[in-house]
């Protein structure tokens, strides 16, 4: 998790950790853009305002700032974290005692009709056109594809994909390269004869978040509050309560601040 965002006020170090997003009392909104908060952070002035020879050098004391938070950027890091969730249950795994291995429980999956053309994927074409029974090793991971080699321009048309694999906001050619390289992660993991069923998992499970997470990234954009968007005081108390609950709360799913200081109070804390 990422604890806490720093900022800089001239040469004052001013860190807002997740505690104080949690506690922090939200005032209003701003331009229907921002929730305005008030917020303790820690901050690395120097100047000690009583007993100035009583504390070290360094001395850390509390200020109350007022932060912005982009309404925006912050549902989207708490969608985009949701959808990661969603697809990581997905690799569920169940204990066998007889061989204290894991297998993957069912994968939900929908109904597609996609084509990966020979050229576009020549080393899984090669593969399953010699070995045509390791198509259903995609079954497990929620994926099901036919070999058509009688066409013109022969192919894998694949069948069925997860359903946390979001198909709308996205392109067909950004669609098929992410579930090309899932299909290759899948199908050639398998052939590491050598690594027991919980590493094929870890192994899978690392690689398809990294194929599928543009994807994501997409969804929860379209799918977060925009600008402009009214929002009551308990929307935006719940919204900074689920943001402080994130593993990267103060970054967007595309790496942008979610927080912003934009003043400095007179207030100050022992």
């Amino acid at each position: 998790m990422l604890s806490c965002t720093t900022f800089y006020d001239g040469d004052d170090e001013c860190c807002l950790t997740v505690d104080s997003l949690r506690e922090a009392r939200v005032v209003g909104q701003f331009d229907k853009k921002f929730i305005l908060l008030i917020a303790n952070a820690k901050s690395s002035h120097y100047q000690l305002f009583e007993e100035p020879f009583s504390k070290p050098h360094g001395y850390r004391y509390k200020h109350s700032y007022i932060i912005a938070v982009d309404q925006h950027a912050a549902h989207e890091r708490i969608l985009v974290e949701f959808f990661e969730k969603e697809c990581l249950n997905h690799f569920e795994m169940s204990s066998n005692r007889a061989t204290r291995e894991l297998q993957l429980l069912k994968i939900f999956s929908r109904k597609i009709s996609l084509k990966l053309s020979r050229r576009l994927v020549p080393d899984i074409f090669n593969l399953v056109n010699q070995e045509p029974v390791k198509l259903y090793w995609l079954i497990k991971y929620g994926f099901s594809a036919i070999l058509d080699c009688n066409s013109i321009e022969q192919s894998i048309i694949v069948t069925m994909i997860p359903r946390v694999i979001p198909q709308s906001h996205s392109s067909e050619k950004l669609l098929r390269k992410i579930i090309a390289s899932c299909i290759r992660v899948i199908l050639l993991n398998q052939e590491e004869s050598n690594v027991s069923i919980i590493h094929q998992i870890m192994y899978v499970a690392e690689s398809y978040m990294q194929a599928i997470h543009p994807l994501l990234e997409s969804r929860a954009c379209h799918q977060a509050i925009r600008f402009g968007s009214k929002l009551s005081r308990n929307q935006m108390e719940k919204l900074i309560i689920e943001l402080s609950r994130c593993r990267i709360p103060f970054q967007c799913a595309h790496g942008r601040p979610t927080c912003t200081l934009i003043k400095i109070t007179d207030k100050e804390y022992d």
